[in-house]
């Protein structure tokens, strides 16, 4: 049981500290006026962050 636990806890937490990072990444990004060929970086930071978070999410040993 213990051990579950433990694997729920370090998903959640890990899963809250990519959102909060993602979250700054893209806050920082915006207001600093960043772009890509006309873009606005948060195209390329929110799928990238994203597929990098489910990697850690289905790389967790069960």
């Amino acid at each position: 049981m213990k051990n579950s636990m433990d694997q729920i806890l370090l998903s959640l937490g890990g899963s809250v500290v990519w959102a909060a990072m993602l979250i700054g990444i893209d806050l920082y990004l915006n207001t600093q006026g960043y772009t890509y060929q006309g873009y606005s970086l948060n195209v390329i930071v929110w799928p990238v962050g994203t597929a990098l978070w489910s990697l850690f999410l289905l790389g967790r040993p069960f």
